[in-house]
């Protein structure tokens, strides 16, 4: 499938009114952020569904304005709930919110997959499986852990306008920061060992040489993060929630392929641990609330985007 990219909200509005109007018959069609959701979703959604790929949550939301009912009557949107959604956005019957910060972590967290692939990775290490999967267990806590804590360090960042959060390579080139960036993170993953929101925000201060102003301003910003109320378990600093409100799927898939690098030693990649996930990853109908709102929604259209086949 060739993926068109989308510049406004406009462009993709016009798209889907050229497909519905192209179709035969009523169909369902299913639009998502990008390429990554269709990997994620697709193996849960019925053969007669048209998937559009839309390149941003931003694009999706846009096109709204430029659909009339008859077009977005066989619609529905998929969103990350990376940032924040607007409250005119959640009560829409057609807009479909992941339960965590993105359908990444929604798989990750929800669809059993990551327990699977942890194990398989570190379960040589070990002579009886009670002790592979006790030590699977305090693995996968601390990546989500570690992941979340980055994640609120990282929110903090991206608040104060031309902060950089990628570093700088050759030929004046820019990549994402890795765990191996941050000069602890070795001894971080040796003992297990969640780090302190402050401590990430000074070990990304020193990988991306930030000034001491804007240092503090990242301090400041990110102990408001951590003050908010959970609205789950009601307290402030909820480790259960921290990944569900701060960590992306590709940081969560980066820190833990380099986690699991260390502790096995042997190379892993962020896609090879993504791709086992996902593999692995299976959900009953009411699990996964993406799939149970699409159900309900295809029921009051009238078509069908689940296929209930593919679930446990």
């Amino acid at each position: 499938m060739v993926a068109l990219k989308y510049r406004s909200g406009a462009e993709l509005g016009q798209a889907i009114r050229m497909r519905v109007r192209g179709l035969r018959k009523p169909t369902p069609i299913l639009v998502v952020e990008g390429k990554s959701d269709i990997q994620m979703i697709v193996r849960y959604i019925d053969p007669s569904v048209r998937v559009v790929p839309a390149h941003g949550k931003d694009i999706i939301l846009g096109s709204l304005d430029h659909l009339n009912a008859r077009e977005l009557a066989s619609c529905t949107f998929v969103v990350d709930c990376d940032g924040e959604v607007e409250s005119k956005w959640r009560t829409r019957e057609d807009i479909v919110i992941s339960q965590h910060r993105d359908l990444d972590i929604d798989t990750a967290v929800l669809g059993g997959g990551l327990r699977h692939a942890v194990l398989d990775y570190v379960g040589p290490m070990f002579e009886s499986r009670r002790e592979s999967e006790v030590f699977t267990a305090r693995l996968i806590d601390f990546a989500m852990g570690l992941s979340g804590t980055f994640g609120v360090a990282a929110d903090a960042a991206r608040s104060i306008p031309d902060l950089p959060l990628r570093l700088s390579v050759t030929d004046g080139h820019r990549r994402k920061i890795e765990l191996s960036d941050l000069t602890s993170s070795s001894r971080w993953v040796s003992d297990l060992s969640i780090p302190s929101v402050a401590t990430i925000i000074d070990e990304l201060a020193d990988a991306l040489s930030w000034n001491k102003d804007n240092i503090t301003k990242v301090h400041q910003i990110a102990a408001l993060g951590e003050s908010k109320m959970c609205r789950m378990h009601h307290k402030t600093g909820c480790d259960k929630c921290m990944i569900r409100r701060y960590s992306g799927g590709h940081t969560f898939h980066s820190f833990l392929a380099s986690i699991l690098t260390l502790v096995v030693g042997t190379s892993i990649s962020e896609q090879e641990i993504a791709r086992s996930i996902r593999v692995g990853s299976s959900f009953a109908s009411e699990e996964w609330d993406v799939l149970k709102r699409l159900h309900l929604r295809g029921i009051h259209i009238g078509l069908k985007y689940v296929d209930f086949g593919t679930l446990n």
